[in-house]
């Protein structure tokens, strides 16, 4: 029986057990079926759970450190996200494995120069998953989304995230001083999705200017993004189209009071947002292209079945 071997962290090696490599693991599931992909901690003895016929370790941030002596069976497929933490372990790691996938694309060309093949190293940019991050409001009972439903909009601006460096933190200052009804706080998942429901404008600025995960659940949950302007050869969506961009801080709280005052501009670009992250960058899209770029076989019918189907109404 074809078989895949998951390899990530839980709660009590890491602390916390969400994100890509999860994501992963259930789309994985959903393509070959529960039997055929096992989740596996990268430690211990491997004997009892026998032969593979792949070995996908995918790194989450901080969650991946601690795993630096685990040595992956071959044929191995490594992703990798936030190489700016840990960079000299999951460059060892990607050196020592068959495919490797970064979710940014700086590190594509940092590996490459520091000495991974180039034709086994390719950018995976981050993702969504339209469970955790959809327009409506959630129905904690169904654990589903009311599509239907209209949020109430509370906030005119809000940043859902961490304030780990000072540049962000001096956006926010500036931002949330010239709009003062606006919303701060960490959340995940579909409580993250709720927050950005419930505002006018979702408001990002990356920590490396580079493609963040806000990009992608922002847009996911149908949601207006005014985040910094990264070069357009390295984003997936398009400025003015998509989402919009800011230039500096200035340009910052210019376009912020903008399109508050432009609603019908804002639910164009958010529409337009939603229905591109909807139709090219969930989950589902990202690891079957790993699968296309391996040359692993898989069932449309099932690829199918987990792609979303339609666009439903974003309820700006």
């Amino acid at each position: 029986m074809f078989r895949i071997a998951c390899l990530y962290g839980d709660v009590a090696s890491v602390g916390r057990n969400d994100g890509g490599p999860l994501y992963h693991c259930s789309v994985l599931r959903a393509l070959f079926g529960h039997d055929a992909v096992k989740h596996i901690l990268p430690a211990g003895d491997w004997n009892r759970f026998g032969e593979f016929d792949y070995y996908w370790m995918t790194d989450w941030g901080e969650d991946a450190l601690g795993f630096e002596k685990f040595e992956m069976p071959h044929p191995s497929i490594y992703v990798t996200s936030d190489t700016h933490l840990g960079y000299d372990y999951r460059l060892s790691r990607a050196k020592r494995c068959d495919w490797v996938f970064c979710n940014q694309e700086k590190a594509v060309e940092d590996f490459v120069r520091d000495g991974v093949p180039p034709d086994r190293c390719f950018w995976l940019p981050h993702a969504f998953d339209p469970l955790a991050y959809s327009p409506g409001v959630f129905n904690v009972s169904k654990n589903d989304w009311d599509r239907e439903a209209v949020p109430q909009k509370r906030y005119d601006v809000c940043f859902v995230g961490n304030l780990n460096d000072a540049n962000r933190a001096n956006h926010l200052d500036k931002l949330f001083k010239a709009i003062p009804n606006f919303y701060w706080g960490c959340q995940r998942f579909h409580e993250a999705a709720e927050k950005f429901n419930q505002s006018r404008i979702v408001f990002n600025v990356s920590a490396r200017s580079e493609l963040n995960m806000r990009h992608f659940e922002a847009l996911g949950a149908g949601a207006f993004l005014l985040t910094d302007n990264i070069p357009q050869d390295q984003n997936v969506f398009k400025h003015g189209v998509h989402f919009v961009g800011y230039e500096n801080l200035e340009d910052m709280v210019h376009k912020a009071k903008y399109y508050l005052d432009h609603a019908e501009e804002r639910v164009r670009i958010a529409d337009a947002g939603h229905a591109e992250a909807l139709a090219r960058h969930t989950y589902a899209h990202r690891v079957m292209t790993v699968l296309d770029t391996i040359g692993i076989p898989y069932e449309k019918s099932k690829a199918d079945a987990i792609l979303p189907k339609a666009v439903e109404p974003c309820l700006i």
